[in-house]
């Protein structure tokens, strides 16, 4: 099946910027019962995928929360409203990964979703820049 993305995907996984040295994993939680739901492993402006201990029905609709690692203008969480695309076993054990599309953001929120994405695009383009090297 041929794959029919419009949106750029940035990998989120647990690895180190390259300035910092630091590892920014992006958490989301549930915004109704503030519980975590796992770690992103990749966000695009459409959508963003998930892996987490819970598996998580498909085409549910959630509040969720992305918890940032470093704030944004003050803010450290960034709520938004999401639909589950998928979920699906992950290679490890009691692990699932889920598909989410994005529904809303209201405006302060897509301010920061905006700046988000641009911080990681900028650390994306450090990265392919330094394996040039």
């Amino acid at each position: 099946m041929q794959e029919r993305r419009v949106a750029e995907r940035f990998d989120v996984t647990q690895k180190p910027d390259q300035e910092s040295g630091k590892k920014n994993a992006i958490e989301l939680l549930d915004a109704k019962t503030g519980k975590s739901l796992g770690f992103l492993e990749d966000i695009s402006v459409y959508g963003m995928k998930l892996i987490g201990t819970g598996k998580i029905e498909s085409r549910k609709l959630m509040k969720l929360q992305i918890k940032l690692s470093e704030p944004i203008d003050g803010q450290d969480k960034i709520e938004l409203t999401a639909k589950s695309l998928w979920s699906s076993c992950a290679e490890r054990a009691g692990f699932f990964r889920t598909g989410f599309h994005i529904l809303t953001l209201e405006d302060q929120n897509m301010i920061l979703f905006e700046q988000l994405l641009d911080g990681i695009a900028a650390a994306a383009r450090r990265t392919m820049a330094n394996e040039l090297k």
